[in-house]
């Protein structure tokens, strides 16, 4: 990661299968975000966790992907958790859309 790029990486674990971001979401990593949430749910047989705990800037861009993957999860019957940066979560807060994903913690 370099420039403010972001970052993606499988940490699979027993119990769930885990991508790791790391960096700023943002227009120009939309698509590699996209592709690696939906590769996300591919493998998942449920459940799937999304560790957004290293994300320093997230916007709409970002907003969006993730509901289109929360969707898409719901559809594929995949137990989608979300857990967020301080940024992430108040991105979440300020457009009302805490409760729409399970957030948690990070591990």
């Amino acid at each position: 990661m370099e420039d403010g790029l972001a970052s993606f990486r499988r940490d699979d674990r027993p119990d769930a299968v885990r991508l790791v971001v790391e960096g700023e979401i943002d227009l120009a990593d939309s698509y590699a975000f996209h592709d690696a949430l939906y590769k996300l749910i591919d493998d998942a047989n449920s459940p799937a966790v999304i560790d957004l705990s290293r994300v320093s800037f997230f916007n709409s861009t970002g907003i969006s992907v993730l509901i289109e993957a929360q969707q898409a999860a719901a559809h594929e019957r995949v137990e989608l958790t979300v857990e967020p940066s301080l940024a992430v979560r108040r991105v979440l807060e300020i457009t009302g859309l805490t409760k729409t994903f399970d957030l948690r913690e990070p591990a």
